[in-house]
C-alpha cells in the first residue's frame, strides 16, 4: 500500500482547522459629557496643550524632560524590544539558510560484504554544502505569532506615548507649583512687613493707653502665622523644583529657572466627544491592543493541536579524502518532507489554552477600567475645572473689594477719620485676598492641566 503522502495528509487536516474565538467588542461610552452642553461640537485638540501658559520656561522644561527623561528611556527601550521580537517571528514565516562545513575522522570497522572480508580501516571524510529548513504554515499558527508580536509592538508604543504625556504633564504641575510658592513667599514678604510695622504701633499704643493686650497678641499672631507660611512656600519651592530635576534627568542644583517674566493667560476647555477623547487615549488604546494579542494567543495555541509539516534540504559535496571533491560523484543532495501530528500530550496544549484565555478575559477587564477610568477621569476634570474657575472669580471680586475698602480708609486717614494701624489691617486682609486668589489661579491650571491629560493630549 502506498504511503498517504505527507503534504496531502496536511491538507486534508487543514479543512479541519479550529473556529476562531469571537473578536472582543469595544466598550460603548456616552455621546456626551455631563458636565458638557449636549449639541457641543467636537473640538481639535492641541498638539502642545502646556504652550497656551505662553512660558518660554515651561516649554523649555517640557522639552527636556520628553528628551532625557528616564521613564521615556526605558519606555522607548521596551518599544524597540517589542519590535525586535516582532522580527523574530515574522522571520519563522520564511525559511532557514545555513552553510556548513566540516571534516570527520572516521575508522571503518571489519566488515563481511559480498562474501568479501574488509580489514578495518581509517579514513577521512570532508564534506561541505548549504542546507534549508522551513516550516508550512498551513493552518496560520506561526502568522498568528507573528500577529501577536506586532499587537504587543503596537502596545508598547501606545505606552510609551502615554508616559510621555504622563511626564509632561508632571512637569506642568511641578513647575506651576514652584511658580505658586514663588508668589506666595512674595507676597508674604510684603505681608510680613505690614504685620511687623501693625505689631509695632500695636506696642507703643499699648504703652500709651490707646490699645490693649488682646490687640497686640493679634498682631504678633499675625507676625508668627505670616513667618510659617513663608518657610512652607519656601519648603514647597524647594520640593518643586527637586521634582523638575528628576523630571528632566538633571541635578537639583544645575537647573537654572529665572524669574518668571510671561503674563497670565486666558485659559480654555474645549472637551471632544466621549468617543473621540477615549478612542485617542494611549492607555486605553494599549489595553486594546493588549486584549487583541490575548485573543490571537488562544487561536496561536489551539493550532499546536494539529498537524506540522517541515521541508528540509541538504546540498553538498562529501568525499573520502580531500582528494575526492574533485569528482563529480563527490556532490550530493537530500530533499525532504516530514510531518508531525501530535495524539497525546497528557492535556499540555489544553492547559496552556485555558491559560490563554485566562488572559484575555483578564485583559478585558483591564481595558473595561481604562475605558471606564478614561470617562471617569474627564468628567472629574472637567467638574474640578468649572469649580476652580469660579473660585477663582470669587476671590478676585474679593480681592477687588478688599482693595477698594483699603483706597477708601487710606482716603480717611488723610481727613483723620481713621488710625494707621486700621489701615494697615485692611491692607493686610488686601494682601491676604492676593494670597487666596494666586491660589486660586494656581488651582485653575492644575485643572486646565488635568482635563488636557485626562482627553489623552
Amino acid at each position: 500500500m502506498r504511503r498517504l503522502p505527507p503534504l496531502f495528509l496536511a491538507a486534508t487536516v487543514a479543512a479541519c482547522a479550529p473556529t476562531p474565538p469571537p473578536a472582543p467588542e469595544p466598550v460603548a461610552v456616552p455621546a456626551h459629557w455631563r458636565a458638557q452642553a449636549g449639541n457641543a461640537q467636537p473640538k481639535p485638540a492641541p498638539a502642545e496643550w502646556w504652550k497656551t501658559f505662553a512660558d518660554p520656561q515651561l516649554d523649555r522644561l517640557v522639552d527636556q524632560a520628553l528628551r532625557a527623561n528616564a521613564d521615556i528611556g526605558q519606555a522607548a527601550a521596551r518599544v524597540l524590544q517589542a519590535k525586535a521580537a516582532q522580527a523574530g517571528a515574522e522571520a519563522e514565516l520564511r525559511p532557514a539558510v545555513n552553510a556548513f562545513a566540516g571534516v570527520d575522522q572516521v575508522r571503518l570497522p571489519a566488515m563481511r560484504l559480498g562474501g568479501q572480508n574488509f580489514a578495518p580501516e581509517d579514513d577521512t571524510w570532508p564534506y561541505a554544502g548549504f542546507g534549508f529548513d522551513y516550516e508550512v504554515d498551513l493552518l496560520g499558527r506561526l502568522a498568528k505569532g507573528a500577529q501577536s508580536a506586532a499587537g504587543t509592538a503596537a502596545a508598547a508604543e501606545f505606552e510609551r506615548r502615554q508616559i510621555r504625556q504622563s511626564v509632561a504633564h508632571e512637569v506642568v504641575k511641578a513647575y506651576l507649583e514652584l511658580r505658586h510658592a514663588e508668589a506666595l513667599s512674595e507676597i508674604d514678604v510684603r505681608r510680613a512687613d505690614l504685620a511687623e510695622t501693625l505689631e509695632e504701633q500695636e506696642q507703643r499704643r499699648l504703652a500709651s493707653g490707646l490699645s490693649d493686650r488682646q490687640r497686640v497678641n493679634e498682631a504678633e499672631r499675625g507676625v508668627r502665622d505670616i513667618r510659617i507660611a513663608r518657610s512652607r512656600a519656601e519648603r514647597d519651592s524647594e520640593l518643586a523644583r527637586a521634582r523638575l530635576a528628576l523630571l528632566v534627568s538633571r541635578p537639583a542644583n544645575a537647573l537654572a529657572l529665572p524669574s518668571r517674566t510671561a503674563a497670565t493667560t486666558e485659559l480654555t476647555v474645549e472637551p471632544d466627544l466621549p468617543a473621540s477623547a477615549v478612542g485617542r487615549r494611549p492607555d486605553v488604546q494599549a489595553a486594546w491592543q493588549r486584549l487583541l494579542v490575548a485573543t490571537t494567543d488562544i487561536e496561536r495555541t489551539e493550532l499546536e493541536r494539529y498537524p506540522r509539516v517541515t521541508l528540509t534540504g541538504l546540498a553538498g559535496i562529501v568525499a573520502s579524502g580531500f582528494s575526492g571533491w574533485l569528482a563529480s560523484d563527490a556532490v550530493g543532495w537530500i530533499v525532504g518532507a516530514a510531518g508531525r501530528l501530535p495524539l497525546y500530550d497528557g492535556g499540555r496544549v489544553q492547559a496552556r489554552v485555558d491559560a490563554a484565555a485566562a488572559v484575555r478575559d483578564e485583559r478585558f477587564a483591564a481595558y473595561r477600567r481604562s475605558v471606564y477610568l478614561a470617562l471617569a477621569e474627564v468628567e472629574s476634570a472637567l467638574i474640578e475645572w468649572q469649580t476652580a474657575r469660579t473660585a477663582l472669580e470669587f476671590h478676585a471680586s474679593q480681592l477687588a473689594s478688599r482693595r477698594q475698602d483699603a483706597a477708601r480708609r487710606a482716603g480717611a486717614l488723610a481727613l483723620g477719620r481713621a488710625s494707621s494701624a486700621e489701615i494697615l489691617r485692611l491692607d493686610l486682609a488686601a494682601r491676604e485676598a492676593e494670597a487666596e486668589t494666586q491660589t486660586a489661579d494656581y488651582q485653575r491650571s492644575l485643572a486646565y492641566a488635568s482635563v488636557q491629560r485626562a482627553l489623552g493630549r
